[in-house]
């Protein structure tokens, strides 16, 4: 039996699409229904995979929130990209008119919200655990329709699509992170290059910290500090590493200097990227 993998569920989500893309038939995958399931249900020697920005709509603000939590280890290990193509998915008989609420994902209405602006002006959005679940909820909601991929529709009985490419922009992309409790933890081959990201998790003064680091930094992101002071944000960096056999010193070299000025830094992730 091959590693366990856990991800945003139900089956057809865009989570299990790249989890499957990336893993094939070789591992055993196990739905969980929120992001922060994931996480929490993350075992040592399982490996997790879970949304992390879209290209659109920007960061999964709910991956970050866990991920910002130093009362558990995760590990980021890896980075896989999905073009997102978005459908319009309804029950059988539904017509575009009859359509007075829109389901899905946070991600998948923000990703849509022009379209739905300009042909549902009058139906409410509804938000749901993931695009797959949006899809199963049409059973119960005939005059809803719900945002998701294209495969929910062979996975949901009595279902039909009335559009497809409904996301605002045609080139729609989400990354996904490959997540696990530690980073030994053995996982199956994925695509490598000789280029290395790592992933920190900072807490103080930025500017005084981006200073110290003296690494390239490829992306910033920020969501409010778990302790200290009100108004205090916890950041993540990705940084770029050049030389894949030097990343580990230059990290380990970098995380001593912003330490010297009192902040607080760990290295939460690092991989190989194209």
């Amino acid at each position: 039996m091959g590693s366990t993998v856990l991800y945003l569920g139900p089956t057809g989500t865009y989570t299990h699409q790249a989890a499957h893309n990336l893993f094939g038939d070789d591992v055993v995958y196990t739905q969980k229904s929120t992001i922060r399931d994931v996480f929490e249900s993350l075992s040592p020697g399982q490996i997790g995979v879970v949304p992390k920005e879209n290209s659109t709509f920007g960061a999964v603000v709910e991956m970050y929130d866990c991920l910002r939590d130093t009362s558990r280890p995760y590990f980021v290990r890896g980075v896989t990209a999905l073009s997102i193509q978005h459908c319009l998915l309804v029950r059988k008989g539904t017509r575009l008119e009859d359509i007075d609420c829109i389901m899905s994902h946070e991600q998948a209405l923000g990703q849509c919200s022009g379209y739905i602006r300009q042909h549902f002006p009058n139906a409410t959005t509804k938000k749901t655990r993931s695009t797959a679940a949006a899809a199963q909820e049409l059973l119960h909601s005939p005059r809803a329709a719900a945002i998701c991929s294209k495969l929910c529709a062979t996975l949901v009985e009595d279902t039909v699509i009335l559009e497809e490419g409904v996301q605002d922009i045609k080139d729609n992309y989400t990354r996904f992170f490959i997540i696990t409790t530690s980073e030994c933890t053995a996982i199956p081959p994925i695509p490598s290059a000789e280029q290395t990201i790592a992933l920190l998790r900072l807490t103080g003064p930025i500017s005084k910290c981006l200073a110290a680091l003296e690494l390239d930094i490829t992306s910033i992101d920020r969501r409010p500090s778990l302790t200290g002071s009100p108004f205090q944000d916890t950041y993540f960096l990705e940084v770029f590493l050049p030389d894949a056999k030097m990343a580990r010193h230059q990290i380990d070299n970098a995380l001593e200097r912003v330490r010297n000025t009192g902040a607080e830094i760990d290295l939460v992730g690092l991989w190989t990227s194209v």
